[in-house]
């Protein structure tokens, strides 16, 4: 079953690399462009930066916290 919105989506992203005859860096700085103007124009845009990678618990650490659930 095909989604009709992804499809929608696909065909959108099709005609604009067509405009640039499928050149990746040529797409990118039309992107970059169309942000910075968006910018300009006050829209905002999600910082994910800054974000924090969850740190992975030591499989120990994992073993000890589950074996310690038992004991009240």
């Amino acid at each position: 079953m095909k989604d009709p919105i992804i499809t929608e989506l696909r065909k959108i992203r099709d005609a604009h690399a067509a405009k640039f005859n499928y050149d990746f860096d040529a797409i990118a700085q039309d992107w970059l462009k169309e942000e910075a103007a968006a910018r300009r124009a006050g829209q905002k845009f999600v910082d994910l930066s800054a974000k924090k990678k969850p740190q992975r618990r030591h499989r120990s650490m994992v073993v000890k916290a589950i074996k310690g659930r038992g004991k009240s």
